[in-house]
């Protein structure tokens, strides 16, 4: 059995809380993420649709994954305090 420690939403934190639990699956496991984000969403995305239009290769989905999973990665080192400053920034490079 092993043990998972996720962080606790506490009542006035939900906007870090949110930001953190995101990172941490994009990070952890990229494919709970995804299914997470696209589940309710339409089988197929039109250039028309708001929003990102999902990756269709394999080599797109890797690259997206390694995108998010460095970005992630760094948005953990971000003290809380600072977090929501660099939170929107869309990509590793420019983090």
């Amino acid at each position: 059995m092993s043990t998972l420690k996720l962080l606790i939403l506490k009542t006035r934190d939900y906007d870090l809380w949110s930001m953190r639990i995101e990172q941490y699956l994009t990070h952890t496991d990229y494919a709970l993420w995804e299914i997470i984000m696209i589940s309710d969403a339409p089988a197929v995305a039109s250039a028309s649709a708001e929003g990102p239009i999902p990756p269709k290769t394999a080599e797109q989905k890797l690259a997206r994954k390694n995108e998010l999973k460095a970005k992630s990665t760094l948005l953990l080192a971000i003290p809380d305090e600072h977090l929501l400053k660099f939170h929107g920034i869309k990509d590793a490079k420019t983090l």
